[in-house]
């Protein structure tokens, strides 16, 4: 098998959504569907039955709902949620979700979405070149290229790793996580932001920009 291939869990209540995303599925070859399941019930009974490696997950279902299913699930795999309405989009990545899609949804946002998964997929699975750091995110083991992050955000007792792939969240502290990589690569700018040094852009006294996004620089570590 590909190592980029993902093996795909449907977990949708509506026949229509279910059967639209079976259809995109189809569509790339670095996917393929495995399973569908109408409940969410159904689907966390059968999980150990086979290897899953990315679910498409409605929060509309019978029995319990997508936020209920993702409560009760062990060692989860890749989740990209499906919705109708875009309220529940905040509350999605509380739980370090791929990614959202709100209904009605197109094959371009789709194929951003597969895009993030095989990525993510690719950088636990794939021989990276390169020096890199283990994490463990979404409660999987993964590999990161060193010079694929962009910057590293604080949040108390986790960090936001943003990457040329996606963002990661790890349960580790900013401090901790800096101790780990190699001096001179990446800078604390801020109490809660260090960067790449080689994926600045521009930057002032005030800000660093890297990738169109502008990071704060603190006075005291504007001199650095």
């Amino acid at each position: 098998m590909d190592r980029k291939e993902l093996k795909c869990m449907v977990v949708d209540g509506s026949k229509a959504s279910g059967q639209a995303i079976t259809d995109l599925i189809a569509d790339y070859q670095d996917l393929v569907l495995t399973v569908k399941y109408r409940n969410g019930i159904d689907a966390l009974n059968n999980m150990g039955q086979r290897e899953i490696n990315l679910i498409f997950l409605a929060v509309e279902l019978p029995l319990i709902d997508g936020f209920e299913f993702l409560d009760k699930l062990k060692d989860a795999p890749q989740v990209i949620l499906v919705c109708d309405k875009p309220e529940y989009a905040l509350k999605a990545f509380e739980y370090y979700i791929t990614d959202y899609l709100k209904k009605p949804f197109d094959r371009q946002r789709f194929n951003i979405a597969v895009k993030r998964a095989v990525a993510n997929h690719t950088m636990v699975n794939g021989n990276l070149k390169g020096d890199y750091i283990n994490v463990k995110s979404n409660l999987q083991h993964q590999k990161v290229l060193l010079d694929h992050i962009n910057f590293i955000e604080g949040l108390g007792d986790y960090i936001r790793l943003v990457t040329d792939h996606g963002t990661l969240f790890v349960l580790t502290t900013m401090k901790s996580f800096l101790e780990r990589l190699p001096e001179g690569k990446f800078l604390r700018i801020h109490k809660s932001y260090a960067i790449n040094t080689d994926k600045v852009n521009r930057f002032s006294s005030t800000t660093v920009e890297i990738e169109g996004r502008e990071i704060p620089v603190s006075r005291s570590k504007s001199e650095a």
